[in-house]
């Protein structure tokens, strides 16, 4: 009971205070959460990038190996403009890309063309320096189809490899259009250069 002649008192209540600190809490939580998917979605899409242009990358390596091995064994020098060079693929001869991917993937075409080379005129019979260069070839990957040369918009892959054409045992040059028999005894990679997609 009241005492008569006593003022009544307002009680100061912080249940207002308690609703506007959830409200601040909610609000903060939210940024934050924001801000974490925000970092998450990019990263996944770096990640999704990272491995399309590493597969490229692979791609065009594998077929540069296997266009390298086709003309190790081969006469020519490709001297002249970039042509394909892909290993032969009876009877059509050479096929001017080739997809490459895993198995139930779509897979990444590939251009691989071969020019700008020389022949050596030197003798190597001394064989004094191992191995004997007697012929340089450029080998050029890109992405796609079309012709591929150092100036192509999606090159991948230059490299210049050397090959010596002298028997291993007797010093014998045959390696032309009629003896393809001493092609390749020796092989140097003299620049193999990844160029990507940002270069």
């Amino acid at each position: 009971m009241k005492a008569p002649g006593h003022p009544v008192l307002l009680s100061r209540d912080e249940d207002g205070a308690v609703l506007l600190l959830a409200l601040v809490f909610i609000v903060v939580i939210a940024v934050v959460l924001s801000s974490l998917l925000t970092l998450t979605g990019n990263d996944l899409l770096n990640s999704s990038n990272l491995r399309t242009q590493r597969s490229v990358e692979y791609a065009a390596d594998g077929a540069a190996d296997a266009a390298v091995q086709a003309v190790r064994y081969s006469e020519s020098a490709y001297m002249g403009a970039p042509q394909a060079c892909l290993p032969n693929t009876p009877p059509a001869g050479p096929p001017t890309s080739i997809t490459v991917g895993a198995p139930g993937s779509p897979g990444v075409q590939i251009t691989v063309d071969c020019g700008n080379g020389t022949r050596s005129r030197r003798s190597c019979l001394s064989r004094t320096v191992l191995p004997c260069v007697t012929r340089s070839v450029n080998v050029y990957a890109c992405q796609g189809p079309g012709t591929c040369t150092v100036t192509s918009a999606h090159l991948q892959l230059q490299a210049l490899v050397a090959f010596d054409d002298y028997s291993t045992t007797t010093n014998v040059l045959l390696c032309n259009r009629t003896s393809t028999a001493t092609c390749g005894t020796g092989m140097a990679v003299e620049s193999w250069v990844v160029r990507g997609s940002n270069s």
